[in-house]
């Protein structure tokens, strides 16, 4: 299984320690557009994204709402996404 962990804040570090010690594969992004870029380009597709709300740039509401216009127009299934600020 694999998570994507987006945040640019102090409590990353413990967060990826975590997703990783589950025996899960964890990548970061430091805003909404490298989020963006990333869930589109992973390979293997990403199983659950937790997002930042307030990321610089592009915020993760911004982004999950992008995401999910685009998950519907190529008619994708939905990558659950848990948002967090």
């Amino acid at each position: 299984m694999t998570w994507r962990v987006t945040s640019a804040r102090p409590y990353l570090a413990a967060m990826r320690k975590v997703v990783m010690n589950a025996g899960m594969l964890c990548d970061v992004a430091g805003n909404g557009k490298e989020a963006l870029s990333a869930i589109e380009n992973a390979v293997p597709s990403y199983h659950l994204v937790l997002m930042d709300l307030l990321m610089p740039e592009m915020d993760g509401v911004t982004a999950t709402e992008i995401l999910r216009v685009k998950e519907t127009q190529r008619g994708l299934r939905r990558l659950p996404i848990i948002g967090r600020d």
